[in-house]
């Protein structure tokens, strides 16, 4: 499993990991933790979906995480 946060790293690994990082999704109407889809989509991806700036949503998990 990957350590940073980083674009490639798969939602539900990022939740398993750190699950208190939901509620950065949740605030930004990414739901990912109740989809299926989030056992493949990346954050990246789920950003792209949501319609999220990448490098803004990576930087609020960043931030969520080392807090």
């Amino acid at each position: 499993m990957q350590e940073n946060i980083e674009p490639s790293l798969r939602i539900m690994e990022l939740l398993a990991s750190h699950p208190e990082l939901r509620e950065v999704l949740h605030r930004n109407g990414a739901f990912c933790d109740e989809c299926v889809a989030a056992n493949f989509d990346t954050v990246q991806q789920a950003a792209i979906m949501h319609g999220l700036d990448v490098q803004e949503l990576i930087a609020q998990l960043r931030a969520a995480k080392s807090s």
